[in-house]
């Protein structure tokens, strides 16, 4: 069966299909070693056209998920689809941007129980994607391949390590081009970095028509050295900004013949209401199962 949840006028969905995925599964039983489609839509109305994304997926034996519960990861590291490695696990050629199929070769686990897969599934800019926001699945003898353009398969490199999303370091950047510009101002430094004797301490607070001539030149010489940090750190920030921007463009430039296009949030569904705990039972069975091939 279907699970539909709306958000807005969008319409998500997801389920088990038939073997061609054109209608929904006759019977929810599959042998082991067989393949179970599962195909999850969005129905976007008057929205402009987005792409649908498997962000993450487990098998568990409880319909809803807990700390506690047992857990086998299918799809991880936002987009990953870690069944892939080892099975014939794949992401099925898209039929359209709103919808996406996954052809999932069963697995053991907890055998004789009944198993619920709990997905979460990401609506997106079809132009936006990123090691973040993608759908990426192992083929043998050629690595770790991106489904929508196998020109951005790059995009999929950090499917066997940690995919982070950029926007830590983006606030980070405007944070420390924030304290650069206060110091550039001087302001600030004369009010909280003059040396607090009586001569100083109210400088900051003076009207302009009862400043001294010399009260001004304490004023300036402190609003000199405030300029004078932060255009050290502007300079330092600019720096390590345009480096940055260097290396990330020389990383996709030598395998695409672009880059990539601004980034644009468009819409987001968490398909369980429990995101957090998804998370955590996800990254707990991640490892579990990476210290069990480590073991083998």
């Amino acid at each position: 069966m279907f699970k539909t949840y709306s958000l807005g006028d969008l319409q998500f969905s997801i389920g088990l299909m038939n073997d061609d995925f054109s209608g929904p599964a006759e019977s929810t039983r599959f042998p082991l070693g067989s393949i179970i489609p599962i195909m999850a839509s969005v129905v976007q109305n008057t929205h402009q056209p987005l792409l649908l994304l498997l962000e993450e997926c487990v098998a568990s034996t409880t319909p809803e998920l807990y700390p506690e519960s047992t857990m086998y990861p299918i799809i991880s590291n936002k987009g990953c689809l870690l069944e892939s490695v080892s099975s014939q696990s794949k992401f099925e050629p898209r039929q359209k941007s709103s919808e996406i199929r996954l052809s999932l070769q069963t697995f053991t686990f907890a055998m004789g129980e009944e198993v619920f897969i709990h997905c979460k599934l990401l609506a997106w800019d079809p132009n936006g994607l990123d090691s973040t926001k993608k759908a990426c699945h192992f083929v043998e003898g050629h690595g770790w391949e991106l489904l929508d353009n196998l020109a951005q398969s790059n995009l999929c490199d950090c499917c066997e390590s940690k995919c982070k999303s950029r926007r830590q370091r983006s606030v980070a950047s405007v944070g420390l081009l924030w304290v650069a510009f206060v110091l550039l101002d001087g302001d600030w430094y004369v009010c909280c970095k003059n040396d607090g004797s009586e001569k100083q301490v109210q400088l900051a607070c003076k009207a302009e028509a009862n400043i001294t001539d010399n009260q001004r030149v304490i004023i300036e010489e402190l609003k000199n050295s405030s300029q004078h940090y932060g255009g050290f750190w502007a300079f330092c920030i600019t720096i390590v900004a345009f480096i940055l921007s260097f290396c990330e463009r020389c990383k996709c430039c030598e395998k695409v013949p672009c880059c990539f296009d601004s980034k644009h949030l468009i819409e987001e569904l968490i398909f369980t209401e429990e995101e957090n705990v998804l998370e955590e039972v996800l990254m707990k069975a991640v490892k579990e199962k990476l210290a069990e091939e480590v073991k083998e």
